[in-house]
């Protein structure tokens, strides 16, 4: 008695049983590819694009905006009038700031004391692209900046006055000039990154913590010395 003959399994079972591993990385390589082919290159354009379109979006925003300056935003107006160097709890960054903004408008008008904070959130997102796209390539920047630009909290946070928007500025003006330095730069990158982080400190007092990463740094890695 002949055994019956079992079936070989053919391309159908194999596309029952799922792909393999070997099959889905090639895949996420090739979607990986597809929007770097997309971007092509253009990346600083495509991000200039995005800034200069949430920018002018958001400062329409302010001009049409009817709330008054809340109690902090209102004491930060008044030290814009007495500048100094420092004030009872805040730097004096964020006061020249606003007395610069409302000087170059011409009003004192409560979009006019807001006006630089969604200017300092376009400035943060085009230092991150930068920084980025120097450790891991224009996509992976483009992607950084965009994601930065979007978040929620900075898109609350380019409609009021805070010291945050001047501080992180100048954060990642401190990155960008750090990653030159780090990479065999000149002195004057790191003269650079050391006003970048001294400014910082002039808008919020927590900008200091970059000098103390940047201390953290040289303990850890014998390289960054």
């Amino acid at each position: 008695m002949t055994a019956p003959l079992r079936p070989s399994p053919g391309p159908v079972a194999g596309a029952v049983a799922g792909p393999s591993a070997d099959a889905v990385q090639p895949v996420a390589a090739e979607r990986q590819r597809g929007l770097g082919a997309l971007l092509r290159g253009r990346e600083a354009a495509w991000l200039a694009v995005a800034i200069t379109v949430i920018t002018i979006v958001r400062l329409a925003l302010l001009a049409a905006a009817t709330h008054p300056l809340s109690f902090d935003e209102a004491q930060y107006w008044a030290w814009s009038r007495e500048l100094a160097w420092g004030y009872a709890s805040k730097p004096p960054l964020l006061a020249g700031l606003i007395r610069a903004a409302t000087g170059l408008l011409g009003t004192m008008d409560e979009w006019a004391v807001r006006a630089s904070m969604p200017l300092l959130h376009a400035g943060t997102a085009w230092f991150v692209f930068l920084s980025g796209r120097r450790l891991f390539g224009g996509t992976v920047g483009f992607l950084a900046g965009l994601a930065y630009l979007t978040l929620p909290a900075v898109s609350l946070s380019a409609l009021l006055v805070t010291t945050d928007p001047p501080m992180l500025f100048f954060w990642s003006v401190a990155l960008w000039t750090l990653l030159h330095a780090l990479d065999g730069g000149r002195t004057a990158w790191w003269a650079a990154t050391g006003l970048a982080i001294g400014l910082s400190a002039m808008a919020k007092h927590t900008g200091l913590a970059f000098a103390l990463s940047l201390v953290a740094l040289f303990v850890i890695d014998r390289q960054a010395r």
